[in-house]
């Protein structure tokens, strides 16, 4: 029998400005650890397009859309936001999971 999954996979896609893909990574690096302790986030990765090394890809998987949400209002983000939007675009997708999952 299938296990009922909970929880939310948000996947964000950055396309960075050339040239910048270098100070977006030292970005992200300097306010992950900080990240890593919002309440709910249970696995987070950092993807980069082979074909386009300047195209980065983010996996989150939250215990909750709330925890998500919550998330949104930490402190940390009043300095990551404004470092990270001027150095590319970026769109977010808001996934649920499913049951198909390896390992189980």
């Amino acid at each position: 029998m299938a296990t009922e999954r909970t929880g939310l996979t948000i996947v964000v896609e950055f396309t960075i400005h050339e040239g910048k893909e270098d100070e977006f990574l030292e970005v992200v690096r300097a306010h992950l650890p900080r990240n890593a302790q919002d309440p709910g986030l249970e696995a987070f990765s950092v993807h980069r397009d082979l074909e386009h090394p300047n195209r980065f890809l983010f996996f989150e998987e939250w215990a909750s859309r709330a925890a998500f949400d919550a998330s949104l209002l930490a402190p940390w983000r009043d300095t990551y936001f404004p470092a990270i939007t001027p150095l590319g675009e970026r769109s977010m997708r808001t996934l649920e999971p499913t049951d198909l999952r390896f390992p189980a």
